[in-house]
């Protein structure tokens, strides 16, 4: 899996966690014939999308929905939904009858709490989005009382204790007043993704990873599923699959609204950096993408988490109509 920089607690913590879990077989085979590919990629500065064919080649991309500047930082969950929809209805209906699969890419760490029915929790404000500091912008000591949390009970250096993890927004949420029964986490993606099935929540294995989940066992460790961390987090994490894989059938509505392939399929998407990776076509160990946009990532390829970071000649530039354009090919 790709890496991002980090210091070398980090990547030993992540490297010394537990063994490697074979991958598992994918399920789902390659688009073929006239099928096609939707990818999303919502970005920092806005949201694009794209479709390709069986081939890799694009189809349609129309142009991109801007957040504008004050958007970047303070989103509505209806702002995704808005983005979402105006997008999907830019494409055209030729296009749009040949998808077979959507995949959605979203900021990393991105997030917010949904009640059972997938709908945003009403008392619980405006998501809090990736660069949301539990240290700076939680309510009150909330933010302090999750850092803590997470120094007691997570392995040192994980991404979890940074203050812009998911996990240290969902105990920050939790001090601040106690989740309900109904609660739930979604990452940006994971909410946006379920918009098109109308179903529960699922996220994917890179999603996932700032909340906590081990990418190397593909599971989520016990030290989040139990103790003090589990009596909190316990079922309100989200099922998480495979980029690529199956989360659920876009809703017959939406089918039908939209003019979409019977049975079109959603599947597990990335984050933007992630797909920014992809988009650059790295496929080396040792490969190197730095993203460039409204923020900054890094991203290397590596079969050893425990080493810093040594980037080869070879690495690039990815923009944000090549992530849209990744988050489609990599279903």
């Amino acid at each position: 899996p790709s890496q991002e920089c980090a210091p070398r607690a980090m990547l030993t913590a992540l490297a010394s966690s537990c063994s490697i879990a074979p991958t598992p077989p994918r399920t789902l085979p390659p688009i073929t014939g006239n099928a096609c590919a939707l990818g999303y990629d919502f970005g920092t500065s806005g949201v694009r999308c794209a479709i390709v064919d069986a081939s890799g080649e694009i189809v349609a991309n129309p142009p991109g929905y801007s957040w504008g500047v004050a958007g970047e930082r303070a989103q509505e969950a209806s702002d995704w939904e808005e983005a979402l929809f105006s997008q999907l209805a830019a494409l055209p209906a030729d296009a749009r009858a040949r998808v077979s699969r959507i995949a959605v890419s979203g900021t990393s760490g991105s997030m917010l709490l949904v009640d059972g029915d997938g709908a945003p929790a009403a008392s619980r404000g405006s998501p809090r989005m990736y660069d949301f500091s539990v240290s700076k912008q939680a309510v009150g000591d909330s933010g302090e009382a999750a850092l803590a949390l997470l120094r007691r009970c997570t392995p040192e250096g994980h991404p979890v204790r940074s203050a812009t993890s998911a996990l240290a927004k969902l105990l920050a949420y939790h001090f601040e007043s106690p989740l309900a029964g109904s609660e739930r986490l979604a990452h940006q993606a994971d909410y946006v993704a379920s918009r098109l099935t109308g179903g529960a929540i699922a996220s994917d294995w890179h999603n996932a990873l700032k909340l906590g989940f081990d990418v190397r066992a593909l599971r989520y460790p016990e030290w989040l599923t139990g103790g003090e961390i589990g009596e909190i987090a316990r079922g309100r994490l989200p099922r998480v699959v495979r980029p690529g894989e199956p989360i659920g059938p876009v809703s017959d509505k939406l089918v039908a609204k939209y003019g979409l392939a019977s049975g079109c399929l959603v599947v597990g998407g990335t984050t933007d950096s992630i797909a920014a990776f992809l988009a650059a076509g790295a496929d080396s160990v040792g490969d190197a993408v730095t993203s460039l946009g409204s923020t900054v990532a890094i991203k290397r390829l590596s079969l050893d988490a425990g080493h810093v970071a040594v980037f080869r000649s070879s690495a690039a530039l990815a923009t944000h109509m090549a992530k849209a354009t990744a988050a489609s090919r990599a279903v």
